[in-house]
């Protein structure tokens, strides 16, 4: 993401993402009470973006638990759909 080089450069910090230099207004404001709709609606689409890959994990190992049992002759535990 993105930081800051306090390095010896003249002219102080530079904002930097991944390493290479961004030409940015480099700036944080604190949130006042409540925030705003653009806030609200940014930190409902981190949390569903974390929700999704969180349950995409959950069935990469209910499939990766269905192959162990089979390799070991037991019968699957978990009926897992496919996303199509």
């Amino acid at each position: 993401m993105f930081g800051t080089f306090d390095g010896p450069s003249i002219g102080g910090p530079r904002p930097y993402r991944n390493g290479a230099f961004t030409p940015i207004k480099w700036a944080w404001t604190p949130v006042k009470s409540g925030g705003t709709l653009r806030d609200s609606r940014d930190e409902l689409a981190r949390f569903n973006c974390f929700m999704v890959g969180s349950e995409l994990r959950m069935l990469e190992l209910k499939r990766e638990i269905n192959a162990l049992c089979g390799a070991a002759g037991e019968p699957p535990r978990y009926q897992v759909e496919d996303l199509a």
